[in-house]
């Protein structure tokens, strides 16, 4: 699959299979740091950072695929057909989920970000707490229809497992905030008075079979 247009994307789709004891690894994104994986939850000893594969990316990529269960690549410039179906037959045999930052030829399913609201300033004061955005996910099969759908990132979900992130307020759940985009100190006068709509979640989103990590703690990369 694909999954283009947003980093904040890529990590929450990692978050779900790795929280259930998948590998993973990400090539050829230098700007991903491991604070920030480990804030959305990822687990660190079991993900592999190679931030400049080199021209010799596929053969980065190949060598990944035989040893953990998630596969996200960044691939420099536009991918040849038959590399990219060099690596994703690869894929499919070891049963590896390899994910690319743009779509390249026989893409099972494409997951674009068209646009993104950010919540959390208000008057002269706040911070940046989460995003809202509007995914659009088109395919081969049952995703040929394509669909569009408007989550928060992140997703309620990820941030009741891993506590808030920074920037967050304490103590109120994301699928519960009041107005993120003008309360600064939400004061319980203000919540009683205030309807509170739930978040959509990111995963009961995405077509099914999106992402299917397949967790083992056996496998290791040689």
């Amino acid at each position: 699959m694909a999954a283009a247009g947003s980093t904040s994307l890529l990590l929450t789709l990692l978050a779900e299979p790795m929280a259930s004891g998948s590998f993973a690894a990400v090539v050829g994104m230098p700007q991903l740091g491991a604070l920030a994986a480990s804030e959305y939850g990822l687990q660190l000893p079991r993900l592999a950072l190679v931030p400049n594969p080199g021209p010799e990316w596929p053969t980065v990529v190949a060598a990944l695929i035989d040893g953990v269960d998630l596969v996200v690549v960044a691939p420099p410039t536009e991918v040849h057909a038959g590399v990219a179906r060099s690596l994703m037959a690869r894929a499919r045999q070891r049963g590896t989920v390899l994910v690319s930052t743009r779509p390249w030829p026989g893409c099972d399913l494409t997951v674009r970000m068209v646009n993104r609201r950010w919540l959390g300033l208000g008057q002269g004061r706040g911070r940046l707490r989460l995003q809202k955005v509007t995914l659009a996910a088109s395919g081969r099969g049952r995703a040929e229809r394509g669909k569009q759908v408007t989550v928060t990132l992140p997703p309620a979900t990820l941030v009741e497992r891993v506590g808030p992130l920074p920037g967050q307020i304490p103590g109120i759940p994301m699928d519960r905030l009041v107005d993120p985009d003008r309360v600064h100190v939400v004061l319980e006068r203000e919540r009683r008075q205030t309807t509170l709509v739930p978040a959509t979640d990111l995963w009961a989103s995405l077509p099914t079979g999106a992402l299917r990590g397949s967790a083992s703690e056996e496998r290791r990369v040689n």
